[in-house]
Formats: C-alpha cells, sequence, structure tokens
C-alpha cells in the first residue's frame, strides 16, 4: 500500500499463486454465504420462482400496517389476486387506500376527490391507470381489486378489474407485469403510502394518508 496506495498495479501476472488462492477463498466464501447464483438480479428476472417470498395465501390487513417489507407482503402486482377493502368513505374521499413498490415501481390504489383510481408503475417505463367514472358516495363500501395474469410466463400481462359493492366500475390491462419484485427497499402500506410515492398524481400531497376509516383490506392469492 505504501507503493502502490492506489492499488493501480496489476500483480495478476505476478502474483499468479496468490490469485489462484484468493480465487479459490472467493468460491469458498460465495458458496457459505449464498451468493450463488452469481448475478441473481438477473436470474429473477427469468426465474422470479426463485425470489424471496412469502408462503402465505390469505391475508387479513387493518390501517396500522404499515412498512411490511416487500419480499413479506402479499405478491400484488406480480402474481393474480383479489384485494377486498372495506371502508368507511367520506365526501369526495382523498387518500390511499393501500400502495406497494415507490416512485421507481409500485402499484397504488387510491382515491381522488370521490373517485376510486388503480395506477400500476411499471418501473417508470409504462404506466396503467383505471379509473372510476362516479364518485363513491359517504358511507360504508367495499372495494375489490381482482388480478388475472394472463400467463405463468415472466413480465405476462394482467387484467384489472375495479368493482364498488360488487358493480364493475373500471378496468385495465396491464401490457407488463413486473417479474420478481419491484423494489429492495419499498414496503406494503394500508391507509397511506410511505416512502417514496408509487404516482406522480399525489406526490405533492404524500404520504397521502386516506381520510376515511379503513375496517380491513383482505388479500387472497388465486
Amino acid at each position: 500500500m505504501r507503493r502502490d496506495f492506489s492499488q493501480d498495479d496489476d500483480l495478476a501476472a505476478v502474483e499468479t499463486d496468490r490469485l489462484a488462492a484468493l480465487k479459490a477463498r472467493f468460491l469458498e466464501v460465495a458458496k457459505d454465504n449464498k451468493v450463488f447464483p452469481i448475478g441473481a438480479g438477473n436470474w429473477l428476472r427469468l426465474h422470479p420462482e426463485d425470489r424471496i417470498k412469502t408462503p402465505y395465501k390469505r391475508w387479513s390487513f387493518d390501517s396500522d400496517t404499515t412498512r411490511m417489507p416487500e419480499f413479506t407482503a402479499p405478491g400484488l402486482g406480480r402474481e393474480s389476486s383479489i384485494v377486498t377493502v372495506d371502508a368507511e368513505f367520506g365526501e369526495n374521499a382523498n387518500g390511499v387506500l393501500y400502495a406497494l413498490g415507490g416512485a421507481s415501481g409500485g402499484l397504488t390504489v387510491y382515491m381522488d376527490d370521490g373517485h376510486l383510481v388503480y395506477e400500476y408503475n411499471m418501473m417508470i417505463i409504462e404506466n396503467y391507470q383505471a379509473r372510476g367514472p362516479d364518485r363513491i358516495l359517504h358511507g360504508k363500501h367495499r372495494i375489490e381489486i381482482d388480478t388475472t395474469l394472463q400467463s405463468p410466463k415472466p413480465l405476462s400481462a394482467a387484467d384489472v378489474l375495479l368493482k364498488v359493492d360488487g358493480k364493475e366500475v373500471a378496468r385495465t390491462t396491464v401490457a407488463r407485469t413486473v417479474p420478481a419484485a419491484f423494489s429492495a427497499s419499498e414496503t406494503f402500506d394500508v391507509g397511506t403510502d410511505l416512502g417514496s410515492p408509487v404516482s406522480h398524481a399525489y406526490a405533492e400531497r404524500r404520504p397521502f394518508k386516506f381520510d376515511g376509516k379503513i375496517d380491513v383490506v383482505k388479500v387472497d392469492m388465486k
């Protein structure tokens, strides 16, 4: 280090035995720490079944559920699911019902001046939305978001159906879904969108807390 403090000199051709020993040691440590396959980020895009994931298929959340790490949360946006929200709405309700991910990619279901909105942020590259045409009236209502992937293959398209009290109000098709995860650090939140906002539509109002009362958010994976 005193002779070459920046480690600019390439010693590979000179210290061949030491280089071989370092390579062997790297393989040992990498195996012990489950580093393989190297380049797993690319691997998971082709083999999302190998991602870290929760074993659960059904969840029941309330408004206290916030900052749940994505890899322990329901696989919304990448798997077929039905999300049911029982909540009480005020006049011209505003705020996030639930959100997963962040500004770099995620999905969110929120109220905008009384209108139900679904938004899928596909890694900033693409954006898909569905918006209910009519305002949800004051009182208790059941919101249902039904997502069906068209294929089990990575990047499959998904059909998304929005219902209010059992009646269809909007639908959209997400042309490409995220294969493994939206991010490594964002989370699942109920009644708010903590961290970076999934949607630019409410970025200036973040965390855009729901101004009504959420009784329960139920998630069922198909």
